[in-house]
This record gives C-alpha cells, sequence and structure tokens, in this order.
C-alpha cells in the first residue's frame, strides 16, 4: 500500500527548503501541475525542441539566404541580350515591359540557361531638360556601356541621336556591316527604321497595360526608334566570348528584320 504524506511532518513547513522539493511524493500535486513527468525520449525530444526552437528557426533563415545568393550568383545567369533605349523621352515602364516582351519573342537562349531574356537599358536624354542629373546619369551609364560591351543593339530615336552623336562617334556600323569611319555623321545609314523590322512593325501595344497611356501616342514614340549594331572594333574582336555576342547580335537583328522567330 502506497504510504500517504504525512502533511503534520515539519518537512512540509519548513521554509528554507525551496519550493521545487516539497511535495515530491503528493502524486496529487504531479496530476496538477503536470510537468514533472518520468523523463523519456520523447520528452527530451521535446524539450530540445522548446529550447532550440528559436536557434532552428534562425538557421533555415539563414540557409535559405544563403541559397537564393548562391543560386543568384552562380546557377542564374544574366539576360541573353541588353539592348539601350537612347530616347529624347522618358519611355514609360509598362511600354518598356512591352517592348521587353516583344524583343524577347525573337531572341534566343544565348547562354544556355533555359530562358530567354532581354532586358531593355533605358538611356533617356530629353533636350533642354531642366533635370541634369538625370541626363549625367543616362550619360554615364551609356559611357560604361559602351565601355564594357554590354549592348550590341540600340533602338534610337532622332531626338536622342542628336544628344550623344560624339559618344557614337565610330561606334556603330552601317546597315551593310561596314563600320562608321570616325567622324562620320551619316547615322541614317547605320540604322534601320522601325517599320522595316517586320518583327516591330506588327506590334500592338496593350491598351490595358499602358496605364494613363494613350496607347496611340506610345505606338507613334515606338514608330519612331531605330535599331543599331555596334561595329566590332578591335575590343570586340579579340575576346572570343565578346565576338560571340556581337555575333548572336547581328542574328538577332536579322530576326527582327525578317519576322521569323528563333526555332
Amino acid at each position: 500500500m502506497d504510504k500517504k504524506p504525512n502533511y503534520e511532518d515539519p518537512y512540509y513547513g519548513d521554509a528554507s527548503i525551496p519550493e521545487e522539493f516539497l511535495n515530491l511524493d503528493d502524486p496529487e500535486r504531479l496530476i496538477r501541475e503536470g510537468d514533472d513527468t518520468p523523463d523519456s525520449p520523447k520528452k527530451r525530444r521535446q524539450n530540445y525542441m522548446n529550447r532550440n526552437k528559436p536557434y532552428m528557426f534562425g538557421a533555415v533563415a539563414l540557409l535559405l539566404v544563403i541559397g537564393t545568393l548562391l543560386y543568384t550568383l552562380f546557377l542564374q545567369k544574366g539576360p541573353d541580350y541588353i539592348v539601350g533605349l537612347v530616347t529624347a523621352y522618358t519611355m514609360p515602364e509598362p511600354g518598356r515591359r512591352q517592348l521587353e516582351e516583344l524583343l524577347t519573342a525573337y531572341a534566343d537562349d544565348r547562354n544556355g540557361d533555359g530562358r530567354v531574356t532581354v532586358k531593355l537599358q533605358a538611356y533617356p536624354f530629353v533636350s533642354n531638360s531642366s533635370d541634369k542629373a538625370l541626363r549625367e546619369e543616362s550619360l554615364t551609364s551609356l559611357q560604361i556601356s559602351l565601355i564594357g560591351k554590354e549592348c550590341m543593339i540600340f533602338l534610337q530615336d532622332e531626338g536622342a541621336l542628336g544628344e550623344i552623336a560624339g559618344e557614337l562617334d565610330g561606334v556603330l556600323q552601317y546597315t551593310d556591316g561596314t563600320p562608321m569611319p570616325k567622324g562620320a555623321t551619316d547615322f541614317e545609314k547605320a540604322s534601320i527604321p522601325w517599320g522595316e523590322c517586320r518583327a516591330l512593325a506588327s506590334f500592338v501595344p496593350d491598351a490595358d497595360r499602358l496605364n494613363l497611356w494613350d496607347p496611340e501616342i506610345y505606338l507613334d514614340l515606338c514608330e519612331s526608334l531605330r535599331v543599331s549594331l555596334c561595329a566590332p572594333d578591335e575590343a570586340i574582336k579579340s575576346d572570343k566570348e565578346i565576338f560571340s555576342y556581337y555575333e548572336s547580335s547581328v542574328a538577332f537583328v536579322e530576326r527582327l528584320k525578317s519576322g521569323e522567330k528563333p526555332q
């Protein structure tokens, strides 16, 4: 028979004994408090989880961040093509995205990452603009792009070309494939009008995605653009990877002209 605790024993009323050591032989206390169950593997795992839950969540979050970073750096490659958009106005963002989609339909998976991506890099040069900072930013970005050979293809309008003709001096090639010599100013011979590219001429803007922009005005802006190619200078010819990018860009422009999508 179980021995009942003697609550008259001075042990139960001794204030010098810590409370956690009192009534250890009281089964009713074990039932009431419920936290002195016998030790077991399940209870040890539960206690471990409770103690370390914040650290485990932190570790999972850290692994997700590291995984995303590694994917971005090593697995996810950049765009197949970066096309420069040199305009005398600021292209609306919804319109820029539609142009990217149009160009992407005629591009190929040049970098072999399993997806086709064309990035349209805008360089606005608004004449007589009071926003000097924007103009300087566009000019600096364009210069960096030309030095790094990021853009082999440009969509440009006449207004912007007049603003930056000096930057493109000797950079473009004529439509017959020969390079423009230094000092030449006949840029019209180094550009293909929008309407002469079947892929571009068939473009119909999605009015629902232009926000407050009038689709007719937006289409007029697009139709004022001309397509130009960089000439293969010595820096391009001497680098196998960059020259391959140039050759792919030439084929890309040919598809824009013919309207034939890649196989």
